[in-house]
Protein backbone atom coordinates (compact mmCIF):
# COMPACT_ATOMS: atom_id res chain seq x y z
CA UNK A 1 0.00 0.00 0.00
CA UNK A 2 0.77 3.59 -0.58
CA UNK A 3 0.76 5.95 1.81
CA UNK A 4 0.92 9.91 1.80
CA UNK A 5 -0.28 12.77 3.34
CA UNK A 6 -0.52 16.64 3.14
CA UNK A 7 -1.00 17.11 -0.58
CA UNK A 8 -2.38 20.28 0.00
CA UNK A 9 -3.78 21.01 -3.40
CA UNK A 10 -4.44 25.11 -4.43
CA UNK A 11 -1.02 26.09 -2.61
CA UNK A 12 1.00 27.83 -4.43
CA UNK A 13 3.98 25.23 -3.48
CA UNK A 14 2.49 22.37 -4.79
CA UNK A 15 2.94 21.48 -8.34
CA UNK A 16 -0.29 19.53 -10.10
CA UNK A 17 1.80 18.34 -12.35
CA UNK A 18 4.06 17.02 -10.11
CA UNK A 19 0.75 15.41 -8.33
CA UNK A 20 0.00 13.61 -11.51
CA UNK A 21 3.68 12.68 -11.92
CA UNK A 22 3.56 10.63 -8.71
CA UNK A 23 0.24 8.89 -8.67
CA UNK A 24 1.08 7.32 -12.20
CA UNK A 25 4.39 6.33 -11.25
CA UNK A 26 2.37 4.78 -8.10
CA UNK A 27 0.44 2.96 -10.45
CA UNK A 28 3.69 1.35 -12.21
CA UNK A 29 5.13 0.70 -9.56
CA UNK A 30 2.50 -1.64 -7.92
CA UNK A 31 -0.63 -1.48 -9.76
CA UNK A 32 -2.11 -3.82 -6.77
CA UNK A 33 -1.43 -1.32 -3.94
CA UNK A 34 -3.87 0.10 -1.24
CA UNK A 35 -3.55 3.73 -1.18
CA UNK A 36 -3.83 6.10 2.55
CA UNK A 37 -4.03 9.58 1.49
CA UNK A 38 -4.17 11.15 5.40
CA UNK A 39 -5.48 14.71 4.93
CA UNK A 40 -4.94 17.85 4.07
CA UNK A 41 -5.92 17.43 0.27
CA UNK A 42 -6.41 20.95 -0.12
CA UNK A 43 -4.92 23.55 1.35
CA UNK A 44 -7.37 25.79 2.13
CA UNK A 45 -11.15 23.75 1.60
CA UNK A 46 -11.95 25.65 -1.89
CA UNK A 47 -14.75 24.58 -3.65
CA UNK A 48 -12.44 24.69 -6.35
CA UNK A 49 -9.51 22.93 -4.87
CA UNK A 50 -11.67 20.04 -3.91
CA UNK A 51 -13.40 19.40 -7.11
CA UNK A 52 -9.55 19.17 -8.60
CA UNK A 53 -9.06 16.51 -6.09
CA UNK A 54 -11.97 14.66 -6.27
CA UNK A 55 -11.19 14.21 -10.36
CA UNK A 56 -7.02 13.70 -9.45
CA UNK A 57 -8.11 10.50 -7.49
CA UNK A 58 -10.50 9.61 -10.16
CA UNK A 59 -8.48 9.66 -12.87
CA UNK A 60 -5.39 8.50 -11.31
CA UNK A 61 -6.35 5.75 -8.60
CA UNK A 62 -7.53 2.62 -10.53
CA UNK A 63 -11.24 2.42 -8.93
CA UNK A 64 -10.57 -1.29 -7.93
CA UNK A 65 -8.04 -0.40 -5.33
CA UNK A 66 -8.89 0.46 -1.55
CA UNK A 67 -8.81 3.80 -1.29
CA UNK A 68 -8.24 5.51 2.39
CA UNK A 69 -9.23 9.31 2.53
CA UNK A 70 -9.26 11.25 5.56
CA UNK A 71 -9.85 15.10 5.69
CA UNK A 72 -7.20 17.56 7.49
CA UNK A 73 -7.35 20.61 9.42
CA UNK A 74 -6.92 22.56 6.19
CA UNK A 75 -9.97 20.64 4.89
CA UNK A 76 -12.28 20.99 7.42
CA UNK A 77 -11.76 24.85 8.65
CA UNK A 78 -12.47 26.30 5.36
CA UNK A 79 -11.15 29.17 3.44
CA UNK A 80 -12.62 31.93 6.16
CA UNK A 81 -10.07 32.98 8.43
CA UNK A 82 -12.63 34.89 10.66
CA UNK A 83 -14.33 31.24 11.47
CA UNK A 84 -10.96 29.75 12.43
CA UNK A 85 -10.77 28.22 16.38
CA UNK A 86 -9.29 25.36 18.28
CA UNK A 87 -11.96 26.02 20.91
CA UNK A 88 -13.96 22.66 21.14
CA UNK A 89 -17.19 24.49 21.54
CA UNK A 90 -16.61 25.96 18.17
CA UNK A 91 -18.70 24.71 15.31
CA UNK A 92 -17.92 26.78 12.04
CA UNK A 93 -20.76 26.77 9.44
CA UNK A 94 -18.64 25.89 6.35
CA UNK A 95 -17.61 22.39 7.94
CA UNK A 96 -21.09 21.59 8.51
CA UNK A 97 -22.83 22.79 4.94
CA UNK A 98 -20.03 22.02 2.56
CA UNK A 99 -17.29 19.82 3.67
CA UNK A 100 -18.64 17.15 5.45
CA UNK A 101 -21.30 16.47 2.58
CA UNK A 102 -18.58 17.10 -0.29
CA UNK A 103 -16.79 14.13 1.60
CA UNK A 104 -19.81 11.91 2.04
CA UNK A 105 -20.80 12.81 -1.78
CA UNK A 106 -17.67 13.00 -3.40
CA UNK A 107 -16.24 9.70 -1.10
CA UNK A 108 -18.06 7.64 1.23
CA UNK A 109 -21.01 7.23 -1.38
CA UNK A 110 -18.35 4.97 -3.09
CA UNK A 111 -17.76 2.93 -0.19
CA UNK A 112 -21.46 2.88 0.48
CA UNK A 113 -21.44 4.94 3.55
CA UNK A 114 -23.06 8.19 2.28
CA UNK A 115 -25.92 7.61 5.26
CA UNK A 116 -23.11 6.63 8.08
CA UNK A 117 -20.62 8.92 10.74
CA UNK A 118 -17.98 10.84 8.56
CA UNK A 119 -15.66 8.05 10.49
CA UNK A 120 -15.27 4.45 9.27
CA UNK A 121 -13.57 1.78 9.15
CA UNK A 122 -12.27 -0.70 6.17
CA UNK A 123 -11.09 -4.70 6.50
CA UNK A 124 -9.07 -6.73 4.27
CA UNK A 125 -7.43 -10.21 4.46
CA UNK A 126 -5.28 -9.01 7.10
CA UNK A 127 -5.56 -5.21 8.24
CA UNK A 128 -8.35 -3.16 10.55
CA UNK A 129 -7.91 0.16 8.92
CA UNK A 130 -9.79 2.42 11.58
CA UNK A 131 -10.34 6.17 9.67
CA UNK A 132 -10.97 8.74 12.28
CA UNK A 133 -12.40 12.18 10.93
CA UNK A 134 -12.72 15.56 12.69
CA UNK A 135 -16.42 16.25 13.94
CA UNK A 136 -15.87 19.79 13.92
CA UNK A 137 -13.99 22.19 11.73
CA UNK A 138 -10.97 23.46 14.02
CA UNK A 139 -8.51 25.19 13.02
CA UNK A 140 -5.95 22.80 13.76
CA UNK A 141 -7.16 20.15 15.65
CA UNK A 142 -9.29 17.22 15.56
CA UNK A 143 -12.53 16.82 17.41
CA UNK A 144 -13.77 13.27 18.36
CA UNK A 145 -17.25 12.90 19.45
CA UNK A 146 -17.98 10.42 22.66
CA UNK A 147 -19.69 8.33 19.88
CA UNK A 148 -16.66 8.24 17.73
CA UNK A 149 -14.56 7.36 20.36
CA UNK A 150 -16.47 3.99 21.04
CA UNK A 151 -16.79 3.19 18.11
CA UNK A 152 -13.14 3.22 18.05
CA UNK A 153 -13.08 0.95 20.95
CA UNK A 154 -15.38 -1.59 19.39
CA UNK A 155 -13.55 -1.58 16.08
CA UNK A 156 -9.63 -1.87 17.83
CA UNK A 157 -11.29 -4.76 19.77
CA UNK A 158 -12.85 -6.76 16.93
CA UNK A 159 -9.62 -6.38 15.27
CA UNK A 160 -7.41 -7.72 18.38
CA UNK A 161 -10.47 -10.54 18.10
CA UNK A 162 -9.61 -11.58 14.66
CA UNK A 163 -5.89 -11.37 14.56
CA UNK A 164 -6.19 -8.43 12.20
CA UNK A 165 -3.38 -5.90 12.36
CA UNK A 166 -5.13 -2.56 13.51
CA UNK A 167 -3.88 0.63 11.55
CA UNK A 168 -5.57 3.79 12.85
CA UNK A 169 -5.73 6.59 9.90
CA UNK A 170 -5.84 10.36 11.49
CA UNK A 171 -4.67 13.40 10.08
CA UNK A 172 -3.38 14.77 13.41
CA UNK A 173 -0.29 13.14 15.53
CA UNK A 174 -1.44 12.67 19.30
CA UNK A 175 0.41 14.91 21.51
CA UNK A 176 3.84 14.40 22.55
CA UNK A 177 4.94 11.71 20.17
CA UNK A 178 6.57 12.68 17.23
CA UNK A 179 8.93 16.28 16.27
CA UNK A 180 6.63 19.17 16.26
CA UNK A 181 3.41 17.35 17.38
CA UNK A 182 2.70 19.48 20.04
CA UNK A 183 2.52 22.96 18.14
CA UNK A 184 -0.89 24.38 17.75
CA UNK A 185 -2.44 22.88 20.51
CA UNK A 186 -1.56 19.53 19.74
CA UNK A 187 -4.01 16.75 18.56
CA UNK A 188 -7.01 17.73 20.01
CA UNK A 189 -9.32 18.72 23.32
CA UNK A 190 -10.02 14.06 23.01
CA UNK A 191 -6.14 13.55 23.00
CA UNK A 192 -6.07 11.82 26.45
CA UNK A 193 -9.45 10.32 26.05
CA UNK A 194 -8.13 8.31 22.73
CA UNK A 195 -4.80 7.47 24.35
CA UNK A 196 -6.32 5.94 27.60
CA UNK A 197 -8.32 3.55 24.76
CA UNK A 198 -5.16 2.89 23.02
CA UNK A 199 -3.36 1.73 25.77
CA UNK A 200 -5.94 -1.50 25.46
CA UNK A 201 -4.68 -2.46 22.21
CA UNK A 202 -0.81 -1.52 22.29
CA UNK A 203 0.16 -3.16 18.87
CA UNK A 204 -2.00 -0.45 17.47
CA UNK A 205 -0.18 1.47 14.54
CA UNK A 206 -1.23 5.17 13.97
CA UNK A 207 -0.55 6.80 10.88
CA UNK A 208 -0.47 10.69 10.92
CA UNK A 209 0.38 13.82 8.68
CA UNK A 210 -0.17 16.97 9.93
CA UNK A 211 2.93 18.07 11.02
CA UNK A 212 4.76 18.46 7.55
CA UNK A 213 8.13 16.72 8.80
CA UNK A 214 10.48 15.56 5.81
CA UNK A 215 12.34 12.42 6.27
CA UNK A 216 15.23 12.19 7.86
CA UNK A 217 12.78 13.67 10.76
CA UNK A 218 10.04 11.49 10.24
CA UNK A 219 9.86 8.64 12.62
CA UNK A 220 7.92 5.65 13.84
CA UNK A 221 8.06 5.23 17.97
CA UNK A 222 6.67 3.09 20.20
CA UNK A 223 4.39 4.26 23.09
CA UNK A 224 2.16 2.63 25.70
CA UNK A 225 -0.72 3.20 23.31
CA UNK A 226 -0.16 2.02 20.07
CA UNK A 227 3.23 2.18 17.39
CA UNK A 228 3.19 6.28 16.42
CA UNK A 229 3.95 6.80 12.41
CA UNK A 230 4.63 9.99 11.00
CA UNK A 231 3.56 10.47 7.57
CA UNK A 232 5.78 13.24 5.72
CA UNK A 233 4.17 16.22 3.63
CA UNK A 234 3.89 14.92 0.31
CA UNK A 235 5.48 18.07 -0.98
CA UNK A 236 5.43 20.65 1.71
CA UNK A 237 7.59 19.29 4.03
CA UNK A 238 9.63 21.90 5.97
CA UNK A 239 12.20 19.98 7.43
CA UNK A 240 15.29 16.83 6.73
CA UNK A 241 14.91 15.32 3.23
CA UNK A 242 11.93 17.54 1.44
CA UNK A 243 11.83 15.97 -2.08
CA UNK A 244 9.49 16.74 -4.91
CA UNK A 245 6.82 14.14 -3.44
CA UNK A 246 7.43 12.10 -0.71
CA UNK A 247 5.60 9.32 0.92
CA UNK A 248 5.98 5.48 1.95
CA UNK A 249 5.40 2.27 -0.26
CA UNK A 250 4.41 -0.14 2.93
CA UNK A 251 4.86 -4.00 2.06
CA UNK A 252 2.71 -5.75 4.12
CA UNK A 253 4.27 -9.64 5.75
CA UNK A 254 3.30 -11.96 8.11
CA UNK A 255 4.02 -10.57 11.31
CA UNK A 256 5.75 -7.08 10.07
CA UNK A 257 5.37 -3.86 7.99
CA UNK A 258 8.04 -3.06 6.07
CA UNK A 259 7.83 0.98 5.24
CA UNK A 260 9.82 2.08 1.92
CA UNK A 261 10.32 5.67 1.45
CA UNK A 262 10.32 6.90 -1.99
CA UNK A 263 10.14 10.26 -3.86
CA UNK A 264 7.46 9.43 -6.29
CA UNK A 265 8.33 12.30 -8.39
CA UNK A 266 11.75 11.70 -8.95
CA UNK A 267 10.75 8.08 -8.86
CA UNK A 268 13.50 7.25 -6.05
CA UNK A 269 13.83 4.41 -3.37
CA UNK A 270 15.45 6.43 -0.72
CA UNK A 271 16.86 3.52 1.74
CA UNK A 272 18.24 5.37 3.63
CA UNK A 273 14.80 5.97 5.69
CA UNK A 274 13.36 2.72 5.58
CA UNK A 275 12.04 1.06 8.48
CA UNK A 276 10.29 -1.99 9.68
CA UNK A 277 7.58 -2.70 12.23
CA UNK A 278 7.35 -5.73 14.22
CA UNK A 279 4.69 -7.37 15.99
Amino acid sequence: MFVIADLHVGSSRVSETQLIQAFKFMNELDPEADYIIDGDLTTSGKRTDFKKVWHFFETLIPNRRNQIITLGNHDVRGPYSREWSNAKESSPEYFKKYVSREYRDKYLKKLNLADSEIYFSLKTSSINFVVLNSEKGLKDAIYLSDKQLMWIENQLQYGKENDLINILVVHEPLSDTHFRSNENGGFGPQDQQLKVILEEFPNTVILSGHIHNGLNKHEAVRKPYGICVDVPGFSVSENGYIGKGIGYHVKIGKNELNFESWDFVEKKHLGQFDFKIEF
